[in-house]
């Protein structure tokens, strides 16, 4: 009976000590906020006053915003890419942010632009209705607190979406209203002016920007856009296919599709860069973005055209400088053998918070 007793008692001075013990936990768990995302290492190398320079030195800038080795978290996007932003500088300082890349992405790209010390964007233009190409800034968890907010614009360019459309196609126009930002479609003919500039709109076809574009046909109606600066040209053809490369060729003077610089369409996919595409546009310098390998008959037909082919997967971040006499100059963070580029897309855990 005596053991019994003795026995009973630890238990109990056990329970005893054991009780208060919990409630902390439980308490420290409800009051503590969710740690912030270590971003630092996907970071983009330029500063306020690198973008100061940029603003300041009368020639064109194109800095490519990728995620230096990032990869998003199975949960929220795909592993295999990250998106599609490139800060444009033109030569009276304004700037011009061309798509924003995926909801993941943003608070990567928004720290990036505020390291640079980006108050405001002039202008944003949205290439067309891919969450890896817009949500950056228009997605529903950035809506509140994102570029739009944090940053702004004067105004929103994009390729427009009709009547029927899905949410996330009329996204862009929903946003802008809300928050009271203009927001203008633009097609095939539209002519802009940015200084020096002039952004001629070589795609969507007239009239398609007032109707619902099939899921499957988003890619081929994307904006195309030229820049010309003096001896300067470039073209942004967005995520084009063969199809809406071969649409685009028939459509266009071909002079306005020769260009010095190319920003490769559909990220280096071999859905793209047909080599009737670019024969016609034959560029001196390429540049792809999404963190995606480029196969082996793609990069032969760039070089096949005479184009340097650039790319974030091997190259990291991309700076391009083109001056008013049609010179081009380029800058990386890193250069990897392409043959090799395989082992570095191997998708990493989602990413850790700060301890």
């Amino acid at each position: 009976m005596k053991k019994l007793i003795c026995l009973l008692l630890v238990l109990l001075m056990l329970t005893g000590c054991g009780a208060p013990a919990a409630e902390p936990a439980t308490e420290a768990t409800e009051t503590t906020a969710p740690a912030e995302m270590d971003y630092t290492p996907y970071m983009c190398p330029w500063t306020a006053e690198d973008l100061a320079a940029a603003r300041s030195d009368g020639k064109m800038h194109y800095f490519f915003m990728a995620g230096e080795g990032l990869h998003i978290s199975r949960n929220q996007q795909n592993v295999d890419k990250w998106g599609d932003s490139t800060l444009v500088v033109f030569p009276n300082g304004e700037l011009m942010l061309v798509d924003t890349a995926p909801s993941a992405y943003g608070p990567v790209l928004l720290k990036n632009l505020q390291q640079m010390g980006v108050e405001h964007l002039d202008y944003i233009l949205v290439s067309h209705p891919h969450s890896d190409h817009q949500n950056g800034a228009f997605d529903e968890n950035n809506r509140d607190g994102g570029i739009l907010d944090l940053i702004g614009t004067d105004i929103v360019y994009w390729r427009g979406a009709g009547t029927g459309s899905t949410e996330k196609d009329t996204m862009v126009a929903d946003v802008c209203a809300a928050k009271n930002i203009p927001c203008e479609a633009l097609e095939q003919g539209a002519v802009l002016q940015f200084g020096e500039v002039t952004m001629t709109v070589l795609w969507p076809a007239v009239g398609t920007t007032k109707y619902m574009v099939p899921a499957a046909a988003i890619n081929d109606n994307s904006m195309v856009f030229r820049l010309d600066f003096q001896e300067h040209s470039s073209l942004f053809p967005a995520d084009l296919y063969v199809a809406g490369e071969k649409a685009l060729l028939n459509a266009t003077d071909p002079a306005l599709l020769d260009v010095d610089f190319l920003k490769v369409p559909h990220h280096g996919h071999p859905t793209s860069s047909s080599v009737n595409f670019l024969e016609a546009v034959s560029p001196e310098l390429s540049v792809a973005m999404a963190r995606v390998p480029i196969n082996q008959n793609t990069r032969l037909s760039y070089e096949v055209a005479g184009s340097v082919l650039l790319y974030d997967l091997v190259n990291g971040y991309i700076h391009v400088t083109a001056g008013a006499d049609g010179t081009m100059e380029y800058t990386t963070t890193r250069n990897h053998d392409p043959v090799k580029q395989d082992e570095l897309n191997i998708p990493s855990a989602s990413l850790a918070p700060l301890s």
